[in-house]
């Protein structure tokens, strides 16, 4: 690999959390395009690995009905437009690839 852990965590996470171009981020990070999708994909496999490990990154839903509503009244506090919702998820933004072919 020709980026660290935290190196290939940084090249990962703003890959995940922007929408620019991936030459971008090869400038940024100073490699090449073969070199930028490989430590992706490492550093990607990587955090799956460790999220999958830890109970806290798990996504559930309330046991409850009264966790719902409680969720729901300390979201709604916080924003007050949100209401009736126990969750939401909110600044990721994950590039798609679209093909070129519409057919």
């Amino acid at each position: 690999r020709s980026l660290d852990a935290p190196g290939g965590l940084a090249l990962l996470l703003h890959w995940l959390s922007s929408t620019m171009a991936s030459f971008t981020l090869q400038q940024i990070f100073s490699i090449t395009p073969a070199v930028c999708a490989q430590d992706l994909e490492h550093a990607h496999n990587c955090l799956l690995s460790v999220l999958k490990s830890l109970k806290i990154s798990r996504i559930s839903w309330p046991s409850t009905e009264a966790k719902c509503e409680y969720y729901s009244s300390m979201i709604q506090k916080k924003f007050p437009r949100l209401s009736n919702c126990f969750g939401f998820v909110d600044g990721l933004n994950i590039p798609v690839n679209v093909a070129d072919d519409e057919k």
